[in-house]
């Protein structure tokens, strides 16, 4: 039921998106509804992944070394816990001031744009992880937030600063170094490099593995060993949704690009190319598939981007075609969401906080 009266308030503010509010009050109301969200996070008990290894992890106590010594995490994940132990001792405070941080990136790179709430919208419902955040989402905001302020000023060296940073917290968070490389070529050019490079990745996948697990400096082997027990794996549907989703991006975009802003264009680049990784690697590993991860996230922008610019330049006499294309983006994106619960339905369900009694174990 919590999971129904999300997405249905997500959905009745998106609309917000079609009307004419001023900055501070688009602000002021994207504010609230990330925080509503986030105290949902904060509340959370044995909900979400890996939720008995984080919670050790955080209640590990002692020194920074202690933490530090851990053998599993990354050294900047080990650092925040112990900050956030040490400073405050409330797990609760830690996964809100967490979920805060990883939701709060993704809106504000968002925030002066129109769409900004369908963005909020499409966010929740593709990736509904952003409420229980793992390492990884984390690394994937900080990235985003450094792809946005990259289309702003091109300072390199800080960019690469940033996606540094996020490196600490997930380690394939590195990938997105190249990024500046890759955005640098048009769209049609990252289509056909992609299109004939990423076969023969498919194939050179157990090689490269190899290859990097040997990288002393990286110490990451065992990481690699546990990526090359996860063999990947993509649905028929899944495959389906994100052909016709690309296809009506790129057809968008090639109709009137002209009229896209330069992160808007670094948006679409960044999710084609993350498109078309999932669709050719992630049935070869779940490597390939955390990597895709930061170029199509893209989508929770690329999408709305796309719909808004559409449905902008109907008239009102328009009003009823507005209203049906409205409800099947409601009704997509609907299905993505239920589709993500029912994935990983032991993980998410029943949602559980701290008071209530145990309803689910502790893995």
């Amino acid at each position: 039921m919590i999971y129904i009266l999300i997405i249905t308030f997500l959905y009745a503010i998106s609309l917000l998106s079609f009307c004419k509010i001023t900055r501070p009050v688009r602000i002021l109301i994207l504010l609230l509804s990330v925080i509503i969200i986030c105290i949902l996070s904060g509340l959370r008990w044995r909900t979400g992944t890996d939720w008995a290894a984080y919670y050790n992890l955080f209640n590990l106590g002692g020194s920074l070394s202690d933490y530090l010594d851990y053998w599993h995490f990354e050294v900047g994940f080990k650092f925040i816990n112990w900050l956030f132990y040490s400073v405050f001792d409330n797990y609760s405070f830690f996964l809100f001031s967490i979920a805060l941080f990883v939701i709060g990136l993704k809106v504000i790179v968002v925030r002066d744009y129109p769409y900004a709430f369908l963005c909020l919208f499409s966010l929740f419902c593709i990736s509904v992880p952003d409420l229980f955040p793992t390492r990884q989402q984390i690394a994937v905001s900080i990235c985003i937030y450094a792809i946005f302020n990259y289309s702003k000023s091109d300072r390199l060296f800080f960019y690469s600063l940033i996606i540094g940073l996020a490196s600490t917290i997930h380690m394939t968070a590195i990938i997105m170094l190249a990024a500046p490389i890759l955005l640098k070529f048009r769209l049609r050019t990252i289509l056909l490099i992609s299109i004939t490079t990423m076969p023969v990745l498919a194939m050179s996948f157990n090689f490269i593995m190899s290859e990097v697990a040997n990288i002393e400096l990286l110490n990451i082997s065992h990481q690699v060993e546990s990526y090359n027990r996860d063999s990947g794996y993509i649905s028929f549907l899944g495959l389906t949704q994100r052909v016709i989703i690309f296809s009506f991006i790129l057809i968008c975009y090639f109709n009137n690009s002209d009229n896209y802003t330069k992160f808007e264009i670094y948006t679409i680049k960044m999710f084609s190319f993350g498109t078309l990784l999932f669709i050719f690697l992630s049935s070869v590993n779940v490597f390939y598939s955390r990597i895709a991860l930061y170029f199509s996230i893209f989508e929770y922008i690329a999408l709305p981007l796309s719909i808004y610019r559409i449905l902008i330049t109907r008239k009102k006499e328009h009003l009823w075609a507005i209203i049906g294309i409205l409800f099947l983006y409601f009704s997509f994106f609907s299905i993505r969401f239920t589709s993500q619960l029912n994935n990983y339905y032991d993980l998410y369900i029943p949602y559980e906080t701290i008071f209530d009694s145990n309803f689910k174990p502790v893995y």
